[in-house]
């Protein structure tokens, strides 16, 4: 019998998720700031959190024409996620101050 091996281990920030589906953005490459977007069948997240600011780790395992994908809720996780401080842009956003 084939072992499971464990391939990967995803840090993962919840975005939304509609009726059937859940979104997920994926630091692929946190140095080089590769994110990507995800999207997930809503029965793999069954007993998860979740909510805006759910952080999780997705361990992948493999084996012979298989692959399972463990979800683990972890806000250890949002260290690989930029904050956006949307204080700095409030100029962009200010109708009063535009011309």
């Amino acid at each position: 019998m084939t072992k499971w091996i464990k391939t990967d281990s995803i840090p993962a920030h919840y975005i939304g998720s509609t009726e059937d589906t859940v979104d997920i953005e994926c630091c692929l490459d946190f140095e080089n700031k590769i994110y990507e977007e995800r999207i997930f069948p809503k029965s793999l997240f069954e007993g998860v959190n979740l909510k805006p600011d759910s952080y999780f780790i997705l361990k992948i395992h493999n084996k012979t024409n298989k692959i399972r994908i463990k979800i683990t809720e972890d806000p250890k996780q949002a260290k690989f996620f930029p904050v956006v401080d949307w204080g700095k842009f409030k100029k962009l956003f200010d109708k009063k101050k535009r011309h």
